[in-house]
């Protein structure tokens, strides 16, 4: 009985810290483009019609296909791209909100046969930035984000090795880039905020460029280290509990 109770209050104090794990969507495309509009002058070309039976969508039916183009008028050195940007005039307390939820999350995804190129190679969500009045510019690098698909390059995809359609989620931490002084000032005083998404493409697609697709992006925040280990305590509470009843 004694364990019974304690097992409980654990678990009261882990779904009292449950904000911890929250996540705050800024893009889920039903309809719109959620204030995410296309970089000026890229050529990348937003479009959130629904497509392809919503393979795509993970919030709803709609997810957003940009569109890179060709790369005759676009010659190699220009796969690289800024392709999507959101500031806080569409979301006023944006820069609150990403103080609190330093971690950017979105699911992303690719098909074969809108990258018909056959010496292609790769394509990828690039690396993700902000851009405001208290830090100026921060961009995240490699090691700053988590893809599970493919953790040595992340958001790389490419023909050969994830099949004709390949959907996964990309985490960019920012935590990793940003002080705690900064985030706390972004969260005090940042009058002007904005996060930028960028992609990227083998040069060897010579012909038609590609498609991205993207959908749900959301801000989380980093689990307390008190949280975890109280959820981590009602875990082992919990196997030690069935191995005393087996």
């Amino acid at each position: 009985m004694l364990q019974r109770r304690f097992l409980l209050a654990v678990a009261a104090l882990a779904v009292t810290a449950a904000p911890a794990w929250a996540q705050i969507v800024i893009g889920n495309f039903e309809g719109g483009t959620d204030g995410w509009a296309a970089t000026s002058g890229t050529g990348i070309y937003p479009d959130n019609s629904p497509g392809y039976g919503g393979f795509f969508a993970t919030n709803g039916s709609y997810a957003l296909n940009l569109l890179a183009p060709d790369l005759a008028s676009n010659p190699p050195s220009g796969t690289f791209r800024w392709s999507m940007q959101l500031d806080n005039n569409d979301i006023p307390n944006l820069g609150a909100l990403f103080a609190a939820n330093p971690i950017l999350i979105a699911d992303v995804g690719f098909r074969t046969d809108e990258w018909a190129d056959p010496d292609a190679n790769w394509a990828r969500w690039d690396t993700a930035s902000i851009n405001n009045n208290v830090t100026g510019w921060k961009q995240t690098s490699d090691a700053n984000m988590d893809d599970t698909s493919n953790p040595g390059f992340p958001g790389g995809w490419d023909q050969t090795n994830f099949g004709a359609t390949n959907k996964r989620t990309i985490r960019w931490n920012f935590q990793e880039v940003l002080t705690p002084a900064e985030l706390a000032g972004i969260a005090a005083g940042t009058t002007y905020f904005q996060i930028n998404l960028s992609t990227n493409y083998d040069a060897n697609y010579n012909t038609a460029g590609g498609s991205y697709w993207i959908d749900n992006i959301r801000l989380a925040a980093v689990p307390e280290p008190a949280t975890a280990t109280l959820a981590g305590l009602a875990g082992l509470m919990a196997i030690a509990a069935r191995r005393r009843r087996g």
